[in-house]
């Protein structure tokens, strides 16, 4: 459990002011959603169809959605203030159904993929390209005081985080869609396009923010689905060493075989010693490619050791 969470549930301190946007919904339409019912389960149910609320969102109809790593904890008590009927999901795609009169890049019929993160396009922040900052779009109260500022406003998480829109569900309503929308070409089904909402860019960013570059020396520690594309990444980005780190048999063997990149097994050695001696002076860069939980582990402190860390931790 984070600070954050284990601070609420401990009861240390009442938060309980939220100011979560009601959205508008067709009650003459019912759909089909995954929602959150209570802790550990979650459930197929129906609602209302949502309605566009701003003349700059769009009505999407969602033909693609998968899960993150991240959801267990919306399930469980790292996360808080998960309301019975939330929706979750926050990587998917699909056809825009309808357009707001504001909308000047997107057209109903198009093909896009919605950025798992919502912003608006003109703040300060995302005039600099920092979306995840955004600062118009909707932040709880709750944010703001464990936090001391806004956060991330994301798609399909809790209040904590989100405008109570998710992705597991037919339709969806998309705000502030010309920024958060990409058109996809119709030549790229939707089960290569669909990555593009969170993991293909997150493993990127991984790699901008490590400075990974041509000649570099890199470890990966965690060979999930975003170390995996960590490690293309680096390929492509020109890194001249790439060694993966992790205990799960088949995903060493998939960073040997299908990527051909160095691997270390956490659980037959003693993993800073055989990093250092691949690499008597030390990784370049360490990207670290988990679950926010990870940084509670001996094992996390020991990659921080190497003080060149660049964290993927979603929060």
């Amino acid at each position: 459990m984070n600070p954050s969470s284990q601070l609420f549930h401990q009861g240390e301190e009442k938060l309980t002011t939220w100011n979560r946007p009601e959205s508008k919904y067709n009650e003459t339409h019912q759909q089909c959603f995954i929602t959150w019912s209570q802790q550990l389960h979650v459930q197929y149910s129906t609602k209302p169809m949502p309605m566009i609320d701003d003349p700059r969102d769009i009505l999407l109809k969602v033909t693609a959605t998968t899960i993150c790593d991240c959801n267990p904890n919306l399930c469980n008590k790292t996360m808080v203030y998960m309301d019975n009927g939330d929706i979750l999901g926050h990587e998917f795609m699909g056809v825009i159904h309808r357009v707001g009169d504001q909308v000047t890049k997107l057209y109903v019929g198009q093909r896009v993929v919605v950025a798992f993160n919502i912003a608006c396009g003109f703040c300060e922040y995302c005039q600099r390209q920092e979306y995840g900052v955004c600062d118009t779009i909707y932040s709880s109260k709750l944010q703001e005081k464990l936090h001391q500022q806004k956060k991330v406003t994301l798609f399909g998480h809790s209040c904590l985080k989100s405008a109570g829109l998710g992705g597991q569900a037919e339709y969806i309503r998309v705000p502030f869609a010309d920024i958060n929308c990409l058109p996809i070409p119709n030549d790229v089904p939707d089960d290569k396009a669909l990555y593009l909402s969170d993991i293909i860019p997150t493993a990127f960013h991984g790699c901008h923010i490590g400075n990974v570059k041509e000649g570099s020396i890199v470890a990966i520690w965690s060979l999930g689905p975003i170390g995996l594309l960590q490690a293309r990444w680096c390929q492509i980005l020109g890194a001249k060493r790439i060694i993966g780190i992790d205990y799960v048999p088949k995903r060493l063997k998939i960073a040997h075989q299908s990527l051909q990149i160095e691997t270390i097994n956490v659980k037959e050695c003693d993993t800073m010693k055989t990093l250092l001696e691949m690499v008597p002076g030390g990784a370049d860069c360490s990207l670290q490619a988990v679950d926010f939980n990870y940084s509670k582990s001996l094992l996390y402190k020991d990659e921080r050791s190497l003080q060149s860390t660049a964290d993927m931790l979603i929060y």
